[in-house]
């Protein structure tokens, strides 16, 4: 009762139940404006995190092949050069060797941006002057790369624009790596069954043969004889493509 006598002497001083729902909705309004903000200021901070996340795992990269100009770089090569994520960003090494290095970087919240980092830069697969979702000149290796000259120098210094990948840029990407990797496989094992005729080549024989795997590929021998000799193989990235390399060529399917 002493309530609803309160409210009844506010309105009896000028304050009318349209005015003070008017005022209501303006706070509301507000409040929601400062909501939406703040969530922005927290997505441009989460990027950035993601953005020097990269640079620093790049520059941990350069620092690696300075020592190993030969080598496949790997996320134990990168903690052991001083490379630690942040809290909640994941960094991934799409191609590993020093003439197609490819990283990306992602903050682990719905809705964060994937940031890609090559020796042509940090740059934006499919960005003004290239088709949709094509790649970097040289960037990811593969058969679907533009070639050009190729860089084997990986110690360029990234261009510090901070461009996006899309999801579908990055699949391509993973693809192309895939692709590599399942070749250089295939090579390796028919390059051991010609100095071995009548043996079989199973995925310990290519890793003592030379072959160096993608860290993120999954390669399968499904048939390790010389007549018969074929591989699978998939990335470890949501979307990408199984390909299978056999005696007719290469197959894929999703």
């Amino acid at each position: 009762m002493l309530k609803f006598k309160l409210a009844k002497n506010l309105l009896g001083k000028g304050f009318t139940l349209t005015e003070i729902l008017y005022v209501l909705s303006i706070i509301g309004i507000l409040a929601a404006i400062a909501t939406f903000n703040y969530s922005g200021y927290r997505k441009k901070a989460s990027d950035t995190v993601a953005q020097e996340d990269l640079r620093q795992a790049y520059s941990s990269a350069v620092n690696y092949f300075m020592d190993h100009p030969t080598g496949i770089l790997t996320s134990a090569d990168l903690q052991n050069y001083g490379f630690k994520a942040s809290p909640n960003v994941t960094v991934m090494i799409i191609n590993g060797r020093p003439s197609d290095l490819l990283l990306i970087s992602s903050y682990n919240v719905p809705g964060s941006q994937i940031y890609i980092a090559s020796p042509q830069g940090m740059s934006q697969p499919g960005a003004s002057g290239q088709s949709s979702g094509e790649p970097n000149q040289g960037s990811g290796g593969g058969s679907g790369a533009s070639t050009g000259q190729q860089n084997t120098n990986p110690a360029g210094n990234p261009s510090q624009q901070q461009n996006l990948a899309t999801n579908q840029d990055v699949v391509k990407l993973c693809n192309q790596a895939t692709l590599m990797d399942l070749m250089d496989a295939y090579g390796t094992a028919q390059g051991y069954l010609g100095r071995n005729p009548g043996q079989e080549v199973t995925k310990d024989i290519l890793l003592g043969s030379g072959y160096v795997p993608n860290e993120n590929v999954s390669l399968v021998v499904l048939n390790g004889t010389s007549s018969n000799l074929s591989m699978s193989a998939n990335f470890n990235f949501p979307g990408t493509t199984d390909y299978t390399i056999g005696p007719s060529g290469i197959s894929s399917f999703k």
